[in-house]
């Protein structure tokens, strides 16, 4: 069961965080009105998403609950930085 948590509007549409299973999940509604989901880059937790309307994608922090790692996820998806 997929439970909506929040919705930030960036420049290229409409980011979705929600939960499935207890793992984070982001889905972008894109200006095209197509829903898609965001790949990430491992299993986790979003513990917060930010977007801003003039900037496309996306920034959040990811938490890799099997050993409590954390990245933040840049806007291209890649991770800007791990502890």
């Amino acid at each position: 069961m997929l439970v909506l948590q929040s919705i930030k509007r960036g420049q290229d549409g409409l980011y979705l965080q929600a939960m499935d299973g207890g793992l984070g999940r982001l889905k972008r509604l894109g200006n095209d009105y197509k829903l898609v989901d965001v790949a990430l880059p491992f299993d986790g937790m979003l513990a917060g998403l930010s977007a801003d309307p003039a900037t496309p994608g996306a920034v959040m922090l990811l938490v890799r609950l099997a050993d409590a790692d954390w990245s933040v996820v840049g806007r291209r998806g890649w991770p800007s930085r791990r502890c």
